[in-house]
């Protein structure tokens, strides 16, 4: 998935790098919306222009911009929308969310709700596998829980302690292919990157981690442990990309934090931080 993000200074910035822009006060591009619209969400392929006429996403609100790397931009504006929508870049002028709070359903079975694009996103369903065959799993949405149901006989009593956990040991155990959630990415013209599935090499207490993407090409991560605890960076000319992460008491995930910092020419892209979930694949 990729998205841009420009700020309005870098707007101004980028007022003559060569598209053709539109005045701000109307939709860019030299003929109207018409049309279906463009899928302009994250997981959208980047659409190549040359002006900002190829950007018309058919959405009055907002102000599409052929930027540096003959890319579209598409920035929503919500003083176009009627009172109480937002623009969005992949539904138009719409009443949607503000907050993650706005799309919570109460429903612990179907994953977290999140607030993006003034859209309600859900997460996958609850996972409640816990990777013993002798139990049927399931999630119960009035318990708001996983719930387990052994299925095992033979005068042998089992009982089911939940999620499977095996106990961290370090550093053997950092070694591994983690899905990491939400994945991260960014683009803003001038650099991009994205980053959802990783891999982790442990040697003794030093760590590889590969996974990153700059530019479609990939970058290895490297940093130290100490004991459950780790850290690894990246930095290029344009920024630095870091990733820290604690396994608490179980192998099979870790919680951590993700940003991504930038200056010098790239100083127009934002800065990200976000906090991340590991799960062992």
């Amino acid at each position: 998935m990729r998205f841009f993000l420009v700020s309005s200074f870098a707007l101004a910035l980028l007022a003559t790098a060569g598209c053709t822009r539109a005045p701000a006060a109307t939709d860019a591009g030299s003929r109207p919306d018409v049309g279906p619209p463009r899928d302009t969400g994250q997981d959208a392929p980047a659409i190549s222009c040359t002006t900002d006429a190829d950007c018309d996403d058919a959405f009055p609100c907002t102000f599409d911009q052929c930027i540096v790397g003959n890319v579209c931009d598409h920035r929503p504006l919500d003083a176009m929308c009627a009172a109480g929508e937002h623009c969005s870049t992949t539904m138009g002028c719409s009443a949607g969310c503000n907050v993650d709070g706005d799309c919570d359903d109460m429903d612990f079975c179907n994953g977290t709700e999140r607030c993006l694009d003034h859209m309600c996103l859900h997460d996958a369903d609850r996972n409640c596998d816990d990777g013993q065959s002798c139990t049927i799993d399931s999630c119960d949405p009035v318990a708001g829980a996983c719930a387990y149901m052994t299925t095992c006989d033979g005068g042998v009593v089992l009982t089911d302690a939940g999620p499977l956990c095996t106990p961290f040991v370090a550093p053997g155990d950092f070694t591994g292919t983690y899905l990491l959630a939400p994945s991260q990415n960014q683009g803003c013209g001038i650099t991009m990157y994205t980053i959802s599935t990783i891999t982790m090499t442990a040697t003794g207490t030093s760590l590889s981690v590969t996974g990153l993407r700059i530019d479609s090409s990939p970058v290895a991560m490297s940093g130290t442990s100490t004991g459950s605890t780790f850290s690894v960076s990246y930095s290029d000319s344009c920024g630095t990309y870091t990733l820290t992460g604690n396994f608490t008491d179980c192998r099979e995930a870790f919680s951590g934090h993700w940003s991504a910092s930038f200056g010098g020419s790239c100083g127009i892209c934002v800065n990200m931080n976000a906090d991340v979930t590991g799960l062992r694949r």
